[in-house]
C-alpha cells in the first residue's frame, strides 16, 4: 500500500502542478475606482509559490482519498465510516467531477470547432 501511496501523491502533484500552471493565470485583475479593469502581474517566485501550494493540497487530497479507498478494498466494508465516506463523499465527487470533466470537454470541442469555421469563412 506504501508504493501506492507515494505514487499517487507523485503523480497528483505533477498533475496538480500542470493543471495550476495551465489555468492559473500569472495576473490579477482588480477594479480601480472609476470600474475600470486592472490586471497586476504577479512576479515569477510569487506565482510558482501559489501554483505550488495548490498542487501540493491537491496531492493532499487524492493520497487521502487513494488512502481511503485502499483501506476499504482491505477491510472489505467492515469499517462503517469508511465505508459512510466511500458511499457518501467519494462517490458522489467522483460523478461530479467526471460530470464537470464531460461538460468542459463538449465545451472545449466546440470552442474548437467554432475556430475551425473561423478559419474557413
Amino acid at each position: 500500500m506504501e508504493k501506492i501511496l507515494i505514487k499517487t501523491a507523485c503523480y497528483s502533484f505533477v498533475i496538480g502542478l500542470v493543471l495550476m500552471i495551465i489555468f492559473v493565470p500569472r495576473g490579477i485583475d482588480t477594479l480601480d475606482y472609476l470600474g475600470n479593469v486592472i490586471t497586476i502581474d504577479m512576479n515569477y517566485a510569487d506565482y510558482f509559490f501559489m501554483i505550488g501550494r495548490y498542487a501540493l493540497i491537491f496531492a493532499s487530497f487524492c493520497t487521502l482519498a487513494v488512502f481511503i479507498l485502499e483501506m476499504q478494498k482491505r477491510n472489505d466494508g467492515a469499517n462503517r465510516l469508511i465505508a459512510f465516506l466511500v458511499d457518501w463523499v467519494f462517490e458522489p465527487l467522483k460523478s461530479f467531477v467526471f460530470g464537470f470533466a464531460a461538460i468542459i470537454s463538449i465545451g472545449l470541442l466546440f470552442m474548437i470547432a467554432e475556430g475551425i469555421v473561423q478559419l474557413f469563412v
